[in-house]
């Protein structure tokens, strides 16, 4: 059963981690992005954060998901919650 949770953890985590990233790139790089595709990828903080919960349900503690969670929730501006988390 280990090796089913670590698949789902990470099949999670790339989503975490992709809408983290589009969210994260500035204004230069979206520029570019809308030459290279005809729209853009889009996503939201709140987005990552919903994912990096589901992570943290799937492996609970796990210092990478913890980690990202906790940046996320500062993007937010969540800075309370984001302290109990680190």
């Amino acid at each position: 059963m280990g090796g089913v949770r670590a698949i789902i953890c990470n099949c999670i985590g790339v989503c975490c981690r992709w809408c983290f990233g589009v969210t994260s790139i500035g204004w230069a790089e979206r520029k570019i992005a809308s030459v290279l595709f005809a729209t853009p990828p889009t996503s939201s903080y709140e987005e990552a954060l919903s994912y990096f919960q589901q992570a943290d349900e799937v492996e609970p503690k796990y210092p990478r998901n913890l980690l990202y969670l906790g940046d996320t929730l500062l993007k937010l501006k969540r800075n309370d919650e984001a302290r109990s988390v680190f």
